[in-house]
Order: structure tokens, then C-alpha cells, then sequence
């Protein structure tokens, strides 16, 4: 549906949509940052282990503390029980 060029929107419709708007963006934005942050910490995480040459328990004993460890991260999206349910897995 095409709006006419001389129809004008409420300023409260305006300032509501780019508050949307900008909600949006900085939600997507903080997604994709937690993203990449949490692959780097993964890959640290794997360079770590070879370099200490651990044995196939511990290293599966490591990475299962290390998903909670960063589920539970201060910051984290996601809810405290849900997460480490779903990390334990």
C-alpha cells in the first residue's frame, strides 16, 4: 500500500519507528559481535587443548565445563537454566 506523497505521519508514529528501528539494529549488531566473540573463545579454546595434548576424557570433561562457562558468561543472552540444560547436552 503506497502512502500519497502529501500525506504526513504523526511525530509520535515517526519517533516510535525509528525507535524501532534503531532497536532492531543494535540488537542485530550486539548478535553478531556475541558471535564472533564466542567462536574466538572457542578457537583459543581448541589451540589451548592441543598445545596441551590432552587425552580424549579430558578434553571432552573440558569442553563441557567450558559451554556452561560460556552460556553462564555475564552478558549472555540466555536464561541460566535453559542454557545450561541445552550446554550439557
Amino acid at each position: 500500500m503506497a502512502v500519497d506523497s502529501g500525506q504526513a505521519f504523526p511525530k509520535s508514529t515517526l519517533e516510535s519507528a525509528r525507535k524501532a528501528k534503531l532497536t532492531m539494529e543494535n540488537f542485530y549488531d550486539h548478535l553478531l559481535i556475541q558471535d564472533r566473540d564466542r567462536t574466538n573463545r572457542w578457537r583459543k579454546l581448541d589451540i589451548s587443548m592441543e598445545e596441551m595434548a590432552l587425552s580424549t576424557d579430558e578434553v571432552k570433561r573440558k569442553l563441557s565445563i567450558s559451554r556452561v562457562y560460556m552460556c553462564l558468561k555475564p552478558g549472555s543472552q540466555c536464561e541460566a537454566q535453559a542454557c545450561v540444560a541445552s550446554c550439557m547436552i
